[in-house]
């Protein structure tokens, strides 16, 4: 998914997760689009990338809970954004700043 498929002018974006991505994949794949970021460190360090995921939360913990039969969010702050992952299959990003207005 490309950034240009979000209003950059939002601090609000709701995302749905793909049939066949995890909770992980699809919170990575939505932060690096919202914020232009490359989801995968460059090697040669070149381009600006996001933190791993298991820096904030454990992706396998975080997929694990909505395999299950679980109703429910999960919430944490990932890249200056606040994401909640909803058990009914989407995630909500946004921005800390418009958060913390709340």
């Amino acid at each position: 998914m490309s950034p240009d498929l979000y209003d950059s002018q939002s601090t609000t974006h709701t995302v749905d997760i793909g049939a066949t991505e995890s909770p992980g994949d699809a919170v990575v794949r939505a932060v690096s689009a919202i914020s232009g970021l490359d989801p995968v460190p460059d090697p040669t360090g070149a381009e600006q990338a996001l933190d791993p995921l298991y820096t904030v939360v454990d992706g396998d913990a975080l997929d694990s809970l909505f395999r299950s039969d679980m109703d429910g969010t999960v919430s944490f702050t990932y890249h200056g954004y606040e994401v909640t992952v909803y058990s009914e299959g989407h995630l909500v990003v946004e921005s800390s700043d418009a958060y913390s207005s709340h």
